[in-house]
Formats: C-alpha cells, structure tokens, sequence
C-alpha cells in the first residue's frame, strides 16, 4: 500500500507546470499575486493554493497549499486525502529581449505532508511525505492584443519523494526518483485595474509515461 501512495503523490502532489508571477513580469518590475489549480491524474484529485512575490520579474518566492483527495481503489478501501505545504524558490537569469529570444527559469521547492482519513488513524496508521525538487523552464511571450498574450512553456522536472509509514506491524520506508515534463501554456490578459488575470492548463508526463493534467486560474499586481 506504500507504494501505491507514493505513486500517487508523485504524480499529483508535485505535478504543476510552473506558473510564478516572474514569467509574467519584465525585467526590473516587482509584482505579488497568487493561483489556485487542480490536478489529475485520472484517478486521484489535487486542489492547491499558491500565493508569491517576485522581485524585478528576476527572483521569486511563493508557497504551495494542497489537498489530494486518494482514490481508493490504491489504498486498499480507505477513503484518504493529502494535506501538504510546498515553498518554492525560483530564478530568472535570462528574460526575452531584442536580442534574446526566450526567457528561463531555474527552480527548487522542498515540502511536506501527511495523510488524513477516517479509519486511517483509527487503525494506528500514519503517512508523512517529504518532496524536493528542481526544474527548468524555457518560456516565450506572445503579444495577441493590446492587453493580452499567451506564454508557451516546456517545464523539465526532477523530483525526489520518501515516505515513511508507520502501522500496527512497524515502520515501512519508501522512495521516489522521477523526471518529468511539463508542456503548456500561459494566457495573461492586462487588466484596465492593472491586474494581471492568468490561466494555465498543462499536461504532464513522466519518464514512466504516467501523465496528468492540470489547470490553474491567478491574478497578478505589479508594484508601480
């Protein structure tokens, strides 16, 4: 039952093509914002919240709120849901200009979890989960109006995930190293209240060929 449970929190907890407000904003502007987004994998359902700052379009810091909810057909009949926490840190050394045709970002999270669920605990079980990570992202604006525009991106990710569960018959340990890519795309539309609204579908494979989808709606606000 480990490893159904690892299976799954890697594909949903941890798949999410990048969306921090610094591919959103030029070079030297500030801006804070926050998304909220799903993904699935056809089976199990992540919900999560993620809220950031980006500093001059070049540094950014955001932190990830999530729920998936387990489908029970992998947990043995236990009706289970993922409560985590995932920040996140990522740097933008490059930014589309006249003379540089894409823009990159270079990123790193690191996370938490535990497992919930009626009968879970009752049964003296317990899950905790512990993810790392990093990726890279190659991203282009495209200007399709006056106030909005859409952002292609191929996102490569590394993650690592342990498990540690712990049940009447002792403590089980288990582990996870996956690539994965993340292919989608960004619509950014310029508000006349100089917000930035956003939407980001993607779809992501791993290097198994497990895929997921996912979909997150935001708003941005640049610092004058």
């Amino acid at each position: 039952m480990t490893r159904a449970f690892l299976i799954v929190l890697v594909l949903c907890a941890t798949a999410r093509l990048s969306s921090a407000q610094g591919l959103y904003l030029q070079k030297g502007t500030s801006g804070y914002g926050a998304d909220v987004g799903l993904t699935t994998d056809g089976g199990a359902f992540s919900v999560g919240a993620n809220a950031g700052y980006s500093h001059q379009g070049w540094l950014d810091g955001s932190v990830l709120l999530y729920q998936t909810v387990l489908d029970p057909d992998t947990t043995n009949g236990y009706e289970l849901s993922e409560l985590g926490i995932t920040p996140r840190v990522a740097v933008h050394p490059l930014k589309q200009s006249d003379t540089m045709p894409v823009s990159l970002e270079i990123a790193g999270r690191f996370g938490v979890s535990t497992m919930v669920g009626e009968g879970f605990s009752d049964s003296g079980m317990s899950m905790v989960a512990w993810t790392a990570g990093a990726s890279t992202t190659v991203y282009r604006f495209f200007k399709l109006g006056a106030n909005y525009g859409v952002i292609p991106g191929v996102e490569l990710v590394y993650g690592h995930t342990e498990v540690t569960f712990d049940s009447s018959y002792g403590t089980d340990h288990s582990r996870d190293d996956r690539f994965s890519v993340a292919i989608g795309g960004h619509g950014a539309w310029l508000h006349d209240s100089g917000y930035i609204f956003t939407l980001t579908p993607a779809v992501i494979i791993d290097h198994h060929g497990a895929a997921s989808f996912s979909l997150s709606v935001g708003a941005i606000r640049p610092r004058p």
